[in-house]
């Protein structure tokens, strides 16, 4: 969720105290999985989350 949120992998590494290898590689993993050719094409695969007020 936090790619969909427009972060980039260094921020998401900070943001979840692990490495951007670490994302890197989450990332490579589901786009190997769901045959996402591009990050965007992997956020567009993601549920879309409403915001509650």
């Amino acid at each position: 969720m936090l790619i969909s949120m427009g972060l980039s992998s260094r921020a998401v590494a900070d943001r979840l105290t692990l490495s951007v290898r670490t994302v890197e590689g989450h990332l490579y993993q589901a786009m190997k999985k769901t045959g996402a050719a591009s990050r965007d094409e992997l956020i567009a695969m993601l549920p879309q989350r409403t915001v509650r007020a």
